[in-house]
């Protein structure tokens, strides 16, 4: 995902706001592509990118490792 994706709108809700979460990999695997299941088998976890309002998954990166770092700023 480029960075100027990271603030396109979420198709189902709209919102522009996104998480990057780290979790087990579930037991339904469905629509999960196959290599990066593969590599999450190995590890035991997956990385998503989803909608932090309603949950719509937009990307299942391929490594741990984003094109883009975040850095958390409080002001």
């Amino acid at each position: 995902m480029k960075a100027e994706d990271y603030s396109q709108k979420c198709p189902e809700c709209g919102c522009v706001d996104k998480n990057v979460d780290i979790m087990r990999v579930p037991q339904k695997t469905d629509g999960i592509p196959e290599d990066i299941l593969k590599n999450a088998l190995k590890t035991g976890k997956l990385t998503i990118i989803r909608c932090s309002n309603c949950k719509h998954i937009f990307e299942y990166p391929k490594d741990r490792k984003f094109e883009v770092e975040f850095k958390r700023m409080s002001i």
